[in-house]
């Protein structure tokens, strides 16, 4: 599956630019990935599944593309992996959750 990005970038003025095009193939063979999110009262939780045993550094941005929270989870294991976060002082709205390993990176949004 193959996925097109471009950004449309508007200037104080009100110039109109346009980012090159890139293509993003997504493999059906990814060993990581983020299988389910939800969100309770003061905490993420997260289920994801790896193939392997790698650690992974799991990052989260808000919607302007700014970190809030950084993380290296050591602990992981072949299947699937919980993993929990305490998100008192949050404030409502959508972030991206990212895990990346040395060979993968894979985001999922979430609503708080």
């Amino acid at each position: 599956t193959a996925t097109y990005y471009r950004l449309k970038m508007v200037d104080i003025d009100g110039i109109i630019k346009y980012s090159p095009i890139i293509v993003v193939k997504k493999d059906s063979q990814n060993s990581l990935n983020i299988n389910h999110i939800y969100v309770g009262d003061n905490q993420l939780n997260f289920i994801y599944s790896s193939t392997n045993y790698t650690p992974l550094t799991m990052s989260l941005h808000d919607m302007m593309g700014r970190l809030i929270y950084r993380e290296v989870i050591s602990d992981v294991q072949f299947g699937f992996n919980e993993h929990k976060i305490d998100v008192i002082g949050f404030n409502s709205g959508i972030y991206i959750i990212s895990l990346q390993n040395e060979n993968e990176l894979t985001s999922r949004m979430f609503r708080r």
